[in-house]
């Protein structure tokens, strides 16, 4: 098989979000078969293997100005070196000049409008996206396919060591503030204080998330004060090591985004898909998580863990769960077990029939 010269690029990479987990995922699923290049920082390598235990080792690092400062005709003739081309939009496009050419769209908000130029450039892309969800909006905004290529997860990896669990709930997500997509950890913490000390004594709620913006260390602050009178703890920017050792010990998993806000009118305020659910139950924690957006094509509710519309609900689960322990080792099983379907072989093959 002919080696491939494929180019990937991100405008985020500096957030070290999901959409940057996700790139390199990708180049890590074809460095082994094909000439993979990333265009970024120099420390990108260490970050992607410190941050979420993605080996780089046989990806080519170009500065990011080779890609961002060029101009429009440089840029073309620059894409056009390469066979495969995979570009993780910010809403923006540049014109496709590579034989193949991939356009990621991680959320609503990073559809491309539809003005002129986008009509110009968007058919020479093929759309990829993360999950049913992100699919149905992209058809729906811009009449397009698109390609369901969910993230991945090493199951192999989370699965170590977790057998024996402690009292602990566990929720992972970036801290930052916006009016279009927020974790709503504010949310969970203050349910959490609410109901410890009538539902959830002796447990612990662990809040794990990397801070890479101003406005997400103002989050982290306000985050500190308001969990103060009940045993929640709060981690910002973690080695991976140090997330998979909590991922490994929690019992329960939550997630809330997209809480308080109607899907149909605010989809982008909805889990686009929800990767760390995932590790979550690939480590053996059941999810309690907010029933909408990409989260529902995760999870069966009752089998794999819990879906939640509103507060009521939200607690009737927890105390389910963590009252009765054949109930939790069920959903743990099925859990891990759906997880599997996410594993980074699966993911593989599936970037391979892609490309």
């Amino acid at each position: 098989m002919k080696k491939k010269k494929i180019l990937l690029y991100s405008p985020y990479l500096s957030t070290l979000g999901g959409g940057e987990r996700y790139l390199f995922q990708i180049a890590a699923a074809l460095q082994n078969d094909h000439r993979v290049t990333l265009a970024a920082d120099p420390d990108i390598k260490k970050k992607a293997d410190k941050f979420f235990s993605i080996d780089l080792n046989k990806t080519e690092i170009i500065p990011v100005k080779l890609f961002v400062s060029q101009k429009f005709i440089s840029r073309y003739f620059f894409t056009k070196l390469y066979d495969l081309v995979f570009y993780v939009t910010d809403g923006s496009l540049i014109f496709p000049s590579a034989k193949k050419n991939y356009l990621i769209i991680q959320s609503p908000n990073h559809i491309p409008p539809d003005t002129f130029p986008v009509k110009l450039k968007l058919p020479g892309w093929k759309i990829v996206c993360y999950s049913a969800f992100m699919k149905n909006i992209i058809s729906g905004r811009i009449n397009r396919k698109a390609y369901v290529l969910p993230p991945a997860v090493d199951t192999v990896l989370f699965s170590q060591g977790n057998r024996k669990k402690e009292k602990i709930i566990l929720t992972v997500g970036r801290i930052f503030t916006s009016a279009l997509h927020e974790k709503r950890q504010d949310f969970l913490i203050s349910f959490f204080k609410k109901n410890y000390r009538k539902h959830f004594s002796g447990w612990r709620f662990i809040i794990c998330g990397n801070v890479t913006e101003e406005s997400g260390q103002k989050t982290f602050e306000k985050m500190q004060i308001n969990m103060k009178g009940a045993p929640v703890e709060l981690h910002k920017n973690l080695p991976f090591s140090r997330l998979l050792t909590f991922y490994r010990k929690a019992a329960v998993y939550w997630h809330a985004a997209g809480y308080g806000s109607d899907e149909e009118t605010n989809p982008e305020k909805m889990e686009h898909f929800g990767i760390t659910t995932i590790e979550a139950m690939a480590a053996g924690a059941v999810p309690v998580v907010y029933g909408a957006g990409g989260q529902t094509e995760i999870i069966e509710n009752g089998k794999s863990g819990f879906l939640f519309k509103d507060e009521r609900i939200f607690l009737k689960r927890n105390i389910e769960i963590i009252t009765n322990q054949n109930l939790l080792d069920k959903l743990k099983t099925g859990a891990v077990k759906k997880a599997a379907v996410y594993s980074f072989a699966n993911f593989r093959k599936k970037v391979n029939e892609l490309i």
